[in-house]
């Protein structure tokens, strides 16, 4: 069976997506904290600030819907017989710094409701890298074609549990 080959995997990104999950949460309401508090500001940047903290708040009550909406799946999914990953969870390994996520989030936010257009800016922001060259960048490419379409196939899988709650389970197999 393949989908045996994926557990492994799953037992490693499930507890990354939930350690996400409330990482962003912590995040989120942090910066509306930072973006409320009025001490040291100008009037501007109080007025300025105060609407950035109630887009922050929508933005994150938005997200808290969809999050839920898969902790509950992940919860039902550790039910199932046969489950041996764990909902617990971890340490982020990737530690940004504040100001860089500010400026993410602010630029987020500012897309509003064109989630689906693609924006491509021509500056970078802070903290970000110059792209590589392009004969430099290809090199190391080479072999990812499986890679990606064994992540696809994983994600496909997913979509079912998150869809039908496994009642499919591994049936569609490509």
């Amino acid at each position: 069976m393949d989908c045996l080959i994926e557990i492994p995997g799953l037992n490693v990104e499930i507890p990354q997506v939930i350690t996400w999950i409330r990482d962003e949460n912590r995040f989120l309401r942090k910066m509306e904290r930072i973006l409320s508090d009025g001490e040291g500001k100008s009037d501007v940047e109080k007025e300025t600030d105060g609407y950035m903290a109630v887009q922050v708040q929508l933005y994150r009550q938005r997200c808290g819907r969809f999050d839920a909406g898969h902790l509950k799946r992940f919860h039902e999914l550790a039910r199932m017989p046969g489950f041996t990953g764990s909902l617990r969870c971890g340490v982020a390994v990737e530690r940004r710094d504040l100001q860089e996520r500010l400026w993410e989030l602010r630029t987020e936010l500012a897309r509003g409701d064109r989630e689906d257009e693609m924006d491509v800016d021509d500056e970078l922001g802070p903290g970000l890298v110059e792209p590589r060259d392009p004969q430099v960048q290809g090199s190391d490419d080479e072999g990812d074609e499986a890679g990606d379409e064994a992540v696809s196939g994983l994600l496909y899988r997913i979509s079912l549990l998150g869809v039908d709650g496994g009642a499919r389970g591994g049936a569609h197999d490509e």
